[in-house]
C-alpha cells in the first residue's frame, strides 16, 4: 500500500473518530431538553442536580423517575423519591374477619380444617425483592415468588387444624362469635416484608376464627283438665350453629309412677321446623324418647305435645296427685360439640332473653297438680285424700258423695222418686249426669263467672214420703272458701243404699246457698224424709158375746183343716 493510501486511511480514521466524538458531545449537551435521549435515565428538562434527574441527566440516589417521551413539544421525566411499600390481606377460610367485635369470624369446629390466604401487594413505586410472608403463630406460609413489582399482587397459602378455643394454649382475644359476644377467639397475625435498595418495608394483618356454640334450650308446660293432662315441649336453637342428634327424653314413670297413666295418641307438633321425625312408638314408659331423628338451624323453633291421661293418682313426694316434670333437651354442633339444657316451666326457655337458657331460675321444673276425681263427686282425688270420713272404709277419694240424698229419718234409707229444682239470680246451675234427685240423690255445679250467686232449691218429694220437720230447713248458708269440700252430712254406708246416720245433727239442711267461683264444694246437703201417715179406718165396736162366738167359729176351723191335714197325710 502507498503513502497515499496510508494517509487516505488515517485520514479516514480520524474524520470517523471526530465525527462520534461530535456525535458523543452532541447528547451530553442535549441533556436538559426534556427529550428521551441515548445514555439518559432521565430528562426532567433542566441540568439542575437535587431534583431526582441529575445534570448528567442520571437518576439520582433515593429517586425514582419516569422516562421522558419525545414529542412536540416533549414529556420530560418526572421524578419523586423512591416511596417502598407493601400491603398484605390476610382472610380465614375466605373471610377478612379484622375485628374481633364484628361478628364475622368464620365458626370453625375444633379439628376441622383451616385455610389462611395472605395477598401481598406491592403499593410502592418501587420494584420489591426479598418479598417474604410470615404468620406469627407458626403456620407455614408458601409464596409463589419472592418479588414484587410495582402494583403486583400474589396470593400465599397457609393450612392448619382448628384449636378448642376453650382448652387452646394459642393466641385467643374475646370477640363476637356468631352473634354471642364474649367468646374466645383464634387470633394469628400475617406479615408481608419486602426490599429496596437498603430499606426493608413491612406490613401486617390479623385474622380471626371461633368455634362453634351450640346452645340448645327447651321449657315445658302442663295443662290440666280433670284427669287429663296436657304437656307441651318448647324447644330452640339458641346458638349460632345447625344442632344434629337432638334428643328430647321423658320418663313419665318417674312422674306418675309406673301404671298410673295412659299416652292418648302419639306426639305431635304444634309448630313444625320442618327438620325433626317424632316417635309415634312414644309411651313413657318403655320408650321415652320424643324425637326419634332431626336437626334444629339457628334460631328455630319447636312446639311438640302430648297428651296423657292420669288413672291413678299416686304420691310422689309432694303430695298425693302433686307432680313435678322436667326434661333434658340435648344436640350437637359441628366437632361434635354437645349442648344440653335442663327444662324451665313456662313457654320460653330463656326467659331473660340473653341467648342462654342455662342460667339460674331459668331451669325450673314444672308442677302441676292431677284433677283426677275417681269417684266423679266434685272433687278432685288429690283434695279428699285417701282418708275415710264417714267410715264406711272406703277412701274419700273413692267414696261417692252428692250434693245431697233424701233420706227416710225412721232408718237411715236412701228414698228414690224425688227431684230438685234449682235458681240462681247468677248462672245456670247444671245437673251432673242428671241426678236431680228421682235416683235418691241430686248433684250439681253452678258457672257464678266471678259473680257471688244465691241459689235456691225447691224440692219435690217422694210420693209416700213428707219432710220430717224434726230435722229443720236451716235456710242459706255461704259455701265457704275452697278446695277443701264442704261435707254437710252423712254419706252412704258404702254402697248398701242407707246413710251412715240419720240423726238431725249429723245431717244439717239449707235450702239457699251463698256460692262465689273460689267456694268449696258443697256435699250431703241432705233432706230428712219420714213417711206420710195414711187415711183412718173406724172400727165398729162388738159386744162381748160376739166376740165369743167368733172365737169360737175360728177355733172349730182350725180343728176342721188340722183333721183335713190328717186325713190327707
Amino acid at each position: 500500500m502507498g503513502i497515499n493510501a496510508r494517509r487516505f486511511i488515517y485520514c479516514a480514521v480520524i474524520s470517523i473518530a471526530a465525527i462520534t466524538a461530535q456525535s458523543a458531545f452532541a447528547i451530553v449537551d442535549n441533556c436538559g431538553d426534556g427529550q428521551p435521549d441515548a445514555g439518559e435515565q432521565c430528562d426532567d428538562g433542566n441540568t439542575t442536580g437535587g431534583d431526582g434527574c441529575s445534570s448528567s441527566c442520571q437518576v439520582e440516589t433515593e429517586f425514582v423517575c419516569t422516562l421522558a417521551i419525545a414529542g412536540t413539544p416533549p414529556t420530560p421525566s418526572i421524578c419523586e423519591e423512591s416511596n417502598p411499600d407493601i400491603d398484605i390481606e390476610k382472610a380465614t377460610n375466605g373471610v377478612d374477619a379484622d375485628d374481633p367485635n364484628a361478628g364475622n369470624a368464620p365458626i370453625i369446629a375444633p379439628g376441622a380444617l383451616v385455610t389462611w390466604t395472605y395477598i401481598a401487594t406491592n403499593t410502592g413505586n418501587v420494584n420489591l425483592t426479598n418479598v417474604m410472608v410470615t404468620d406469627d403463630q407458626g403456620v407455614a406460609v408458601s409464596c409463589p415468588k419472592d418479588t414484587l413489582n410495582v402494583d403486583e399482587s400474589m396470593t400465599c397459602t397457609g393450612s392448619g387444624v382448628a384449636e378448642d378455643l376453650t382448652t387452646t394454649g394459642f393466641t385467643t382475644v374475646t370477640g363476637l362469635c356468631g352473634g354471642y359476644p364474649s367468646k374466645p377467639l383464634y387470633k394469628n397475625i400475617g406479615t408481608a416484608t419486602g426490599t429496596f435498595a437498603d430499606k426493608t418495608v413491612e406490613d401486617s394483618d390479623p385474622s380471626h376464627y371461633c368455634n362453634p356454640v351450640p346452645v340448645i334450650g327447651v321449657a315445658k308446660t302442663a295443662v290440666v283438665d280433670g284427669a287429663q293432662v296436657t304437656l307441651d315441649f318448647y324447644l330452640e336453637n339458641f346458638g349460632n350453629v345447625v344442632l344434629s342428634n337432638l334428643a328430647l327424653p321423658d320418663d313419665l314413670d318417674a312422674v306418675f309412677g309406673a301404671g298410673n297413666y295412659l299416652v292418648t295418641g302419639s306426639p305431635a307438633f304444634i309448630v313444625d321446623p320442618g327438620t325433626i321425625t317424632l316417635n309415634g312408638g312414644f309411651d313413657g314408659s318403655g320408650d321415652t324418647a320424643l324425637i326419634t331423628t332431626g336437626t334444629l338451624s339457628v334460631g328455630s323453633f319447636a312446639q311438640i305435645r302430648i297428651v296423657v291421661d292420669v288413672t291413678a293418682l299416686t304420691d310422689q313426694g309432694a303430695g298425693l296427685g302433686v307432680y313435678s316434670n322436667q326434661v333434658t333437651a340435648s344436640g350437637e354442633g359441628p366437632g361434635p360439640t354437645p349442648t344440653s339444657d335442663l327444662s324451665t316451666s313456662g313457654t320460653d326457655p330463656d326467659p331473660n332473653g340473653n341467648g342462654d337458657p342455662n342460667e339460674d331460675g331459668e331451669n325450673v321444673p314444672t308442677e302441676f297438680t292431677s284433677l283426677l276425681d275417681s269417684d266423679s263427686d266434685g272433687v278432685p282425688d288429690y283434695i279428699e285424700g285417701n282418708d275415710d270420713r264417714d267410715d264406711d272404709d272406703i277412701p274419700n277419694a273413692l267414696d261417692y258423695d252428692p250434693t245431697g240424698y233424701f233420706y227416710n229419718t225412721a232408718n237411715n234409707e236412701i228414698i228414690p222418686g224425688g227431684q230438685i229444682s234449682v235458681s240462681c239470680d247468677v248462672g245456670t246451675p247444671d245437673f251432673v249426669g242428671g241426678n236431680d234427685g228421682f235416683a235418691g240423690f241430686y248433684q250439681y255445679t253452678v258457672s257464678t263467672v266471678g259473680n257471688p250467686s244465691t241459689c235456691t232449691q225447691t224440692i219435690t218429694l217422694p210420693a209416700g214420703y213428707v219432710l220430717d220437720n224434726a230435722c229443720p230447713d236451716l235456710g242459706s248458708l255461704d259455701v265457704p272458701t275452697g278446695p277443701a269440700p264442704l261435707v254437710l252430712g252423712a254419706g252412704e254406708n258404702g254402697n248398701t243404699g242407707f246413710l251412715t246416720t240419720a240423726a238431725c245433727g249429723n245431717n244439717p239442711y239449707h235450702s239457699v246457698l251463698l256460692i262465689e267461683s273460689d267456694d268449696a264444694v258443697v256435699l250431703n246437703n241432705n233432706i230428712a224424709l219420714r213417711r206420710a201417715a195414711g187415711p183412718s179406718i173406724a172400727v165398729p165396736t162388738l159386744p162381748s158375746w160376739t166376740l165369743a162366738l167368733l172365737m169360737l167359729l175360728l177355733g172349730g176351723v182350725g180343728v176342721f183343716v188340722h183333721r183335713l191335714r190328717t186325713r190327707t197325710s
